[in-house]
């Protein structure tokens, strides 16, 4: 058995994969994941990556994307729109329980909206457009903008630190700082049971749940919580989460090394599928003052350095997963929002020119963060090391654990010129990229003044836009900025892959939601 062809996989038109089986599935029974990390925050509206992952079972927002990445309504019932376009009245559905047995009401909707505004990296766009927020009786919410934002019901749905409903009475309490683990408390399928620091986190069937009645589609639809439980474990070594799927310890592992991937899908015993959404595999560089990358040269150089191609043969995994590689910051199989606008500056691989501009100005090592919790990120800071030394620059490796990681480029910025992570590469409208939207800000991804603003300008007229040729010219132009002051060094997209067991029947095309998911016999 090979890999899913990826004319069938890594796209977000259709669902697919391992999404269909027969019969009504089995109710019942415990999903072992083996998490590549300890999320340390269960707060969705404030992280990202292992936090979504396990959270998005919990917390449900007013609108959902389906799998054409198109806002269809969750807690929400309907929505009209003034002919200003200024005013978005919002219908709730009644009745809908969260966790501590509360009845939602537009009261938590807006604690939840105006709590998200203020703590939520992708908020960021949408709090300049907006006025004010009222809950005008029990069951209808009404946002009022200060100038027209099109793409508003899209924002609302986006997954990257969502806005979820939340009760008003824990919103209060948490103000802007994380929701502490005792107070998670959503609408979704799943409840939080225990969270055990560096251990594990379980989550157990909510029997209150209220879902929609619609087919499923993207994670939008029906939600079935057809499992007992899932418990995650805390496995920072791949290599541990592999050989724990391959001894039925693990039902589902979050990635493993790239040359086990076909070995796995030669075993009929485990399901090895890549997922409906891309990521965009990516070395941050740190523009901030003080670091190498603060200078453009030195931006362009290591782009120029770095044999892209020759990278994800050696470590993006089996070739149908990547092929053909691209630098594009949104996948082609979102078209609205797929650019190829300054590619060939991404392209680009000249050696000379980069050991000119690059090895001349440096007067220390360069310092990459890494980590091991997604092995591959590891292996691309070990092939950039090699290929910046092939040109006469050193560079150290500093490894961490994911969420360290992450805390330290943002807590110490001084620490570090580069950082190899990941980014998604689906999204329902170009104001969601991360490159634009200033939630890598922390990260040194706003490099300049010139670079903000261009962005600034450019999203403020993509969201007035009357058409989407319009549009598009934006988005155009957006990617065109990107690649014109390189403020990362991207790699390439590629599909994501889980393995699981056999016995684990997956309910949607994406390979890390357990919500219409089941046990075989």
């Amino acid at each position: 058995m090979s890999i899913a062809a990826a004319a069938g996989c890594g796209s977000s038109s259709s669902e697919g994969g391992n999404a269909t089986a027969t019969g009504e599935p089995k109710t019942g029974g415990t999903v072992r994941a083996a998490l590549g990390g300890d999320p340390q925050t269960l707060d969705m509206s404030m992280a990202g990556g292992l936090t979504r992952i396990t959270m998005q079972h919990v917390f449900e927002s007013l609108f959902a994307l389906d799998a054409q990445l198109r806002p269809q309504p969750m807690l929400a019932d309907s929505y009209t729109v003034s002919d200003d376009g200024l005013t978005y009245t919002i219908k709730l559905r009644t009745g809908v329980k969260f966790h501590d047995g509360s009845t939602m009401t537009a009261t938590d909707v807006k604690a939840s909206f105006d709590r998200w505004i203020a703590v939520s990296p992708n908020s960021k766009n949408v709090k300049g457009n907006v006025k004010s927020s009222e809950a005008t009786d029990d069951s209808t919410f009404v946002i009022t903008l200060n100038s027209v934002r099109s793409t508003l019901i899209s924002d609302l749905a986006w997954i990257q630190g969502p806005f979820v409903i939340i009760p008003a009475s824990v919103a209060t309490a948490a103000g802007t700082k994380p929701i502490a683990p005792d107070r998670i408390v959503g609408t979704g399928p799943y409840k939080m049971e225990s969270y055990n620091p560096g251990r594990n986190l379980t989550l157990a069937r909510f029997d209150g749940y209220q879902g929609r009645t619609e087919n499923p589609s993207g994670r939008a639809g029906a939600k079935h919580a057809y499992l007992d439980k899932i418990v995650y474990s805390f496995v920072t070594d791949s290599q541990q989460r592999l050989n724990g799927l391959k001894t039925s310890q693990y039902d589902w592992v979050q990635t493993v090394d790239a040359d086990q991937l076909q070995s796995l899908a030669n075993d009929r015993s485990f399901v090895v599928e890549p997922a409906t959404d891309r990521n965009l595999n990516v070395v941050f560089l740190n523009g901030a003052e003080g670091s190498v990358f603060h200078s453009l040269q030195a931006r362009q150089a290591v782009n120029a350095a770095i044999d892209k191609p020759a990278i994800a043969k050696a470590m993006f995994g089996p070739e149908n997963l990547w092929s053909p590689l691209t630098g594009a910051l949104v996948s082609p199989s979102v078209p609205d929002v797929h650019s190829e606008a300054g590619l060939n500056l991404w392209s680009e691989h000249n050696t000379e020119k980069a050991k000119s501009l690059l090895a001349a100005g440096l007067n220390r090592p360069i310092k990459i963060l890494t980590t091991k919790t997604y092995p591959y990120m590891y292996q691309w800071a070990v092939a950039v090391q090699g290929q910046l030394s092939a040109i006469g620059v050193k560079a150290d490796i500093e490894v961490l654990d994911y969420p360290s990681m992450v805390g330290k480029a943002v807590d110490d910025p001084k620490s570090w010129d580069m950082m190899t992570t990941y980014t998604l590469a689906s999204f329902g409208n170009v104001a969601q990229v991360e490159w634009f939207n200033g939630s890598l800000a922390p990260y040194g991804a706003f490099p300049t003044q010139e670079y903000k603003t261009g962005v600034n300008e450019l999203l403020a007229k993509y969201v007035v836009a009357k058409d989407q040729t319009t549009a598009h010219q934006y988005v155009d132009q957006l990617q065109q900025l990107f690649y014109d002051t390189m403020p990362a060094l991207v790699l390439g997209e590629v599909s994501d892959v889980n393995p699981h067991s056999r016995k684990l029947v997956l309910g949607t095309s994406y390979t890390n939601i357990f919500w219409n998911a089941s046990l075989r016999g």
